[in-house]
């Protein structure tokens, strides 16, 4: 929104648009174990979730805009990059970094003005 007068304007703006976004996490965590003569044994313990967030749009915000002045509103599903690392820990306390990754993960729906 652009305001060219010389007198504060009040604009009425709507999202009228919907998304979906879906974040997840996948682990698998695999052991090997030496049991003397018999072969090796092997095992594993798999995990998976997963999440999505949908928004509809369809909402309204007013806002005065400055004289002069340029206004930008903006609304959705704002996301954060999280990092997670997984660990081996053996009996005397020793740690061996397993797994690591990243992920993007919804945390709020709202609007975002821009003066």
């Amino acid at each position: 929104m652009e305001n060219n007068s010389n007198k504060d304007v009040k604009y009425t703006v709507r999202a009228d648009e919907s998304g979906t976004t879906t974040y997840g996490l996948s682990i698998t965590v695999e052991e090997e174990l030496s049991a003397g003569i018999f072969a090796k044994i092997k095992g594993s313990i798999n995990g998976n979730v997963s999440k999505s967030m949908t928004t509809a749009y369809g909402s309204t915000v007013e806002v005065n805009v400055d004289p002069h002045k340029t206004l930008r509103v903006q609304y959705g599903i704002w996301r954060e990059n999280v990092a997670w690392k997984s660990y081996y820990m053996r009996t005397n306390c020793s740690t061996t970094k397993n797994q690591s990754g990243t992920a993007w993960a919804p945390y709020e729906k709202r609007w975002k003005i821009f003066y």
